[in-house]
């Protein structure tokens, strides 16, 4: 579609698509506009947070569940500023983001805005955009070369449409989603930038996003002041930015949700800020946890109080679209991990820091944090997606069926003495009870017409 022999056509066929991703994400952007005003007029009096003390944390905490909701069950992709989220997709997925993030990060931002959230518009809308930009080129069939230009297509006329900017859209678009300029991607941009504005005009007016007052220079000492004002932001911008990310980094760590037996139910363990020393502790939910229903039911009918289960949903909803696929497209997985066959209890949340054990909580962001798998949910997670799945192994299982101790064996052979030694002790960390070998198991997926893996062939 992009790319053609026949340059007019290709030129023609290019202009038409971007246009339209700018159609689409100009109204897209009025939308979002009256999603805001919606929800303001819902959650304010007046549209404005001129609210009683009391009813604002109210009001914000409901928003936030809605908000959190939302994502974590319909498009965790959505999360975050809006922006990182775009580069990321073009950077490690060919520009490709699912269709539906632009509907759950329009109703979720607008909320989030609308209760008087500190957001803002920027971000929700070049994600609203690019995924619009996105989904019509995959829709398309377009190549992973190709589809991000449509993801900066979308990006630009979200900026264009919402503060009434063609050319700053385009520039942000180039610079920052693109890295970069060229004649063909500057065309594109400019025209969806273009077509967002018109159509954003339309609906919104012909008004500046932000009212300039008049200023004048009194003494040129001033300038000074303002260089002073841009360092400081310049620091004060570093220091969000960090902050934001170590934050970040902390939650994306934590893959598990950890929930808690006790007296007439079960309650979620969360992080919490110890009021004696200020720092990270670990506390239970104040209510029931709504993952009870995830618990096996053996384990939720019979836990003691006190004991933890572990749930991983995000490594469930992996292993099911991983299902889904080797279902549709055939093919194999082999999924290695140090872990159980559930339904467990117990806690095996652990940090490792300078290869050395430590406190989960003692330096957050500067240590290693896993826990043990599963792999009992994985195999029930693409089982259900129509995937073969093989009986779970031990590393020292699998290994012994692919012949490591025949290769072991024979390589020790014709080594030296200390270079036998060294393949021995290899040989036994790796298969050995004591070592590796029982920790560590090995769990295959296949497609229906795919046979299993060698070594996970049913006995």
């Amino acid at each position: 579609m992009f790319q053609s022999s026949n340059k007019p056509r290709f030129r023609a066929q290019g202009a038409l698509i971007s246009i339209f991703v700018g159609l689409l994400t100009g109204l897209g952007a009025v939308g979002f506009r009256y999603l805001i005003e919606f929800f303001q007029r819902v959650f304010l009096e007046n549209g404005y947070i001129t609210v009683r003390s009391w009813y604002l944390p109210i009001v914000m905490g409901v928003a936030g569940l809605i908000v959190g909701l939302l994502i974590y069950y319909f498009a965790r992709e959505a999360k975050g500023h809006g922006v990182p989220e775009v580069m990321l997709a073009v950077a490690t997925n060919g520009g490709r983001i699912r269709g539906r993030v632009a509907i759950l990060k329009s109703l979720a931002s607008a909320i989030c805005i609308g209760s008087g959230g500190s957001a803002g518009r920027e971000g929700p809308i070049v994600q609203i955009g690019s995924a619009l930009g996105s989904a019509l080129g995959q829709k398309l069939g377009l190549s992973n070369q190709q589809i991000p230009l449509l993801v900066a297509c979308g990006a630009s006329a979200g900026i264009a449409a919402t503060f009434n900017a063609p050319i700053a859209g385009a520039l942000f678009s180039l610079e920052v989603i693109l890295l970069g300029f060229t004649q063909t991607a500057f065309s594109y941009v400019v025209l969806s930038s273009v077509a967002a504005s018109i159509v954003g005009r339309a609906f919104l007016g012909d008004t500046p996003a932000f009212t300039i007052p008049q200023y004048s220079l009194d003494h040129r000492a001033e300038f000074l002041l303002y260089a002073g004002l841009g360092l400081l932001a310049a620091f004060v911008g570093i220091l969000f930015t960090r902050s934001l990310y170590r934050l970040e980094d902390l939650f994306d760590a934590l893959p598990i949700r950890q929930i808690q037996r006790v007296q007439g139910g079960w309650r979620e363990r969360l992080l919490a800020i110890d009021p004696r020393n200020h720092a990270l502790a670990l506390t239970l939910s104040p209510g029931p946890s709504v993952l009870e229903p995830l618990i096996d039911k053996t384990l939720r009918d019979r836990a003691k109080v006190g004991r933890v289960v572990e749930l991983a949903p995000l490594a469930w909803r992996i292993a099911a679209d991983l299902g889904a696929r080797l279902a549709a497209q055939g093919g194999a997985a082999l999924i290695i991990d140090y872990g159980y066959a559930g339904p467990a209890t117990g806690d095996t949340l652990q940090a490792v820091k300078a290869h050395k054990p430590c406190g989960v909580l003692e330096t957050p962001g500067e240590a290693d944090l896993t826990a043990h798998v599963d792999f009992t949910a994985l195999a029930k997670a693409a089982a259900e997606e129509g995937a073969r799945v093989s009986p779970l192994r031990t590393q020292g299982d699998f290994l012994r069926g692919l012949g490591i101790e025949i290769r072991a064996q024979n390589l020790m052979k014709v080594a030296s003495g200390s270079g036998a030694k060294q393949i021995e002790s290899a040989r036994d960390r790796l298969i050995g009870a004591d070592g590796m070998g029982t920790l560590f198991k090995v769990l295959g997926l296949a497609g229906p017409m795919t046979p299993l893996l060698p070594g996970l062939e049913p006995a």
